[in-house]
């Protein structure tokens, strides 16, 4: 398992990512500042962590592999900021998918499905279906066959048009989410 952290150059003061390489292993041993190239020794004690000045010489010869585990935060923030472009782009274009996969047939069109009008189709072929069962005692198979069909029809115009609301708050919150972290990676 690896893990970054952030310490200061002590000479120019940028930040420098390090990699804990383990809970044992502790950090890197050395490392090379990315804005002035001044190559560091961490040491490691029980409640800190510091960084000393080494000569080039000294850090050449020490038995030391440099890991490449910092990156300049300008860089960083523009990396991660395509990534959350990219994100917004998916988002929206699965989202656009998952919409016409939704959306009920009505005179031949494709519209979103609504609640009022499911519901009242649905208490419509339930009072059909109640009327052709209990007053006509089962004759009428007509009525009952209507009741189904209106019943099933509008249960199913419900269910899409409760799945689009669900899926619609978790679309909003998930690309309000993306879109803040662009705002913030912008300014």
């Amino acid at each position: 398992m690896t893990e970054n952290f952030d310490i200061l150059c002590n000479n120019c003061g940028q930040n420098i990512r390090l990699r804990l390489l383990s809970a044992q292993a502790g950090f890197q041993e050395f490392a090379t500042c990315p804005n002035c190239q001044t190559h560091l020794k961490i040491e490691e004690t029980e409640t800190t962590i510091e960084t000393i000045v080494v000569t080039e010489r000294e850090f050449l010869t020490t038995n030391q592999t440099p890991i490449p585990a910092y990156q300049n935060n300008a860089a960083e923030s523009l990396i991660r900021l395509r990534e959350y472009e990219e994100q917004l782009r998916i988002l929206e274009s699965e989202w656009s998918i998952e919409i016409e996969m939704l959306k009920v047939t009505k005179r031949n069109k494709q519209i979103l499905p609504r609640k009022n009008r499911s519901l009242g189709l649905s208490v419509l072929g339930f009072v059909i279906l109640l009327y052709a069962i209990i007053i006509d005692k089962g004759e009428a198979t007509f009525l009952s066959t209507i009741g189904v069909i209106v019943l099933f029809t509008s249960g199913q115009e419900f269910y899409k048009w409760w799945r689009y609301k669900e899926a619609l708050a978790d679309f909003e919150e998930e690309k309000e989410r993306l879109e803040m972290g662009i705002e913030l990676m912008d300014n």
